[in-house]
């Protein structure tokens, strides 16, 4: 391959997998060992008792060694116990410690190849034969000091869900997800699942929620640098294994990105997150918690994940006939749409990262976003326009039309005259955004030159109107909306970032991309205005 010829998917793949510092899973493992076993020297000299566990750890072999090094409790009491010891903590856990440091001594002494925390389950799930396959927790098993150890890391989450042992139907999605990765992304897959240890299935708080399967979950998918080793997955997430797949290379790489981040300068001496420059992730609602604004080390972290993702849904696009009839059909999974979304969230955190935030990654991780910046190009996000983030809030304009359901869920559960009421007022809010919407619609179409667009859309602004929605119900109320914005969408969509970015409305001198943004972020906060009304009461409280 001469050097300006373009790499192909394999090799760009082979980069991601094999890449020292950020790739070579190889590599990183070795990194932790070394991490770790200097973990335990620092706690040897406080804890004198633990110095068998350092004799067994150096003796074992790797083979030994990989599944109790790995291993959630394990390391998050090394974790704790030094943490405590260091700032002085009185009351320190340290019998169930003790009990933990030996358990581990003993399997490491005997060269058993088995995670500590999953011999009390009464059943082992795995989701392969491999060594490097996580296995998942089934809540079945013996209470020991393991159990407790993590059920107390998941707990203190407070992630409002329980843990659960997935049924034969979700473990089964749960393996071809894992299947499905290695098919299509078998060096990728390979070196991320070496650092997934555990996964834990998760559902409602409620369990006589969970035979319904119109159950609403809190999230999709988590991990957290405090419980090491583990991801954690919703029952939601076990219905499509394309999804699935989607969710365990996601979580996988904030597990593999953790590792790197034990013996490499990812972030600057003193990093805190509290007082980094944030990165508004555009394609997420507004939240008054400021969920959608994230820190340098967060916006770096979805970074490394959508450039992953990017080249799975690539993967998935170039041979959809031979993968569906392996692996069964999409089922509304999208890939060349997920393609699309990686590639330009990635290269905005990438140019967002340089501009805002450079400062607060030291050498490790700066050089880690060049490396992506450069496979993103390779992977075709070099035409993008650093400020092309129509798109980005296109992606937000139609996730608040799917969220509108909750709304009117809300409504379902108010006395019927209550509902009524509401659902008049309701209405005519849609019919109102919705009209404008489209006049933003029609405005850019004729900037563009499509006459035939802004035809359209002035004919479907004209027919919307407060006496023709007031006759549809409910139900057809989510419909309507998407419908509506579907088209919206589809026309901005269909137009280059760089068209919307380059060209401005005559009346207005505003660039395209802005009158978008606009028109979103006005949606959005009318959307907000209607889910706080629908909780106020009817008649405000006398003062006093």
């Amino acid at each position: 391959m001469s050097m300006n010829e373009p790499r192909t998917l394999d090799e760009i793949e082979a980069a991601m997998a094999l890449n020292v510092p950020f790739g070579d899973w190889r590599y990183i493992n070795d990194r932790s060992v070394l991490f770790y076993t200097r973990r335990l020297e620092l706690l040897v000299r406080r804890l004198p008792e633990v110095e068998p566990l350092l004799a067994a750890w150096n003796a074992a072999s790797p083979e030994a060694r990989y599944p109790v090094l790995g291993d959630t409790v394990l390391r998050a009491t090394l974790n704790a116990a030094l943490g405590g010891l260091e700032n002085g903590v009185q009351d320190l856990p340290l019998e169930r410690y003790r009990a933990v440091f030996e358990d581990a001594r003993r399997l490491l002494a005997e060269g058993r190849r088995e995670a500590p925390t999953e011999r009390g389950a009464s059943r082992r799930l795995r989701v392969g034969d491999a060594a490097h396959h996580p296995w998942v927790w089934c809540d079945e098993r013996e209470e020991d000091v393991w159990a407790q150890g993590f059920r107390q890391l998941f707990d203190q989450e407070k992630s409002r869900s329980l843990l659960r042992t997935p049924d034969e139907a979700s473990l089964g999605v749960l393996r071809g997800a894992v299947a499905l990765l290695e098919d299509v992304l078998p060096q990728v897959s390979r070196s991320v699942l070496d650092h997934a240890y555990l996964i834990g299935v998760t559902d409602v708080l409620n369990r006589r929620d969970w035979d319904n399967p119109k159950r609403r979950f809190s999230y999709d998918s988590f991990t957290t640098f405090t419980i090491p080793g583990a991801l954690f997955l919703s029952m939601g997430m076990l219905r499509n294994p394309y999804k699935a797949a989607e969710s365990l290379l996601h979580e996988s790489l904030h597990l593999k990105l953790h590792d790197v981040q034990h013996t490499h300068a990812i972030l600057k001496r003193g990093y805190n997150s509290d007082r980094s420059p944030v990165i508004r992730s555009l394609w997420n609602r507004w939240h008054p918690e400021a969920t959608n604004e994230w820190p340098a080390c967060r916006s770096l972290a979805a970074m490394h994940v959508y450039v992953h993702l990017a080249l799975y849904a690539e993967r998935l696009a170039r041979d959809p006939e031979r993968i569906q009839a392996v692996h069964g059909p999409l089922n509304g999974y999208d890939p060349v749409l997920q393609k699309r979304r990686s590639l330009e969230r990635a290269y905005f955190l990438g140019g967002a990262l340089r501009r805002e935030c450079w400062e607060e990654l030291g050498i490790g991780g700066q050089r880690m976003v060049d490396w992506m910046m450069g496979l993103l190009n390779e992977l075709g996000a070099g035409h993008l326009p650093q400020d092309g983030n129509a798109h980005l809030f296109l992606d937000l304009y139609e996730r608040e039309a799917k969220d509108f359901n909750v709304l009117l869920e809300g409504l379902r559960e108010m006395p019927e005259a209550v509902s009524a009421e509401r659902g008049q007022g309701l209405r005519r809010a849609v019919s109102e955004m919705l009209r404008d919407e489209l006049g933003v619609a029609v405005r850019i179409a004729a900037t563009l030159g499509d006459a035939t667009a802004s035809a359209s859309l002035r004919e479907q602004a004209e027919r919307i109107s407060t006496s023709r929605l007031s006759e549809v119900t409910d139900a057809e109320l989510p419909r309507f909306l998407n419908s509506t914005r579907g088209t919206v969408a589809s026309l901005l969509r269909a137009v280059p970032a760089e068209r919307l970015v380059g060209m401005r409305e005559v009346q207005s001198e505003k660039p395209l991309s802005e009158l978008v943004r606009e028109m979103v972020v006005t949606s959005g906060t009318q959307l907000n205005d209607m889910a706080a009304a629908r909780f106020q009461p009817r008649h405000a409280a006398p003062p006093g």
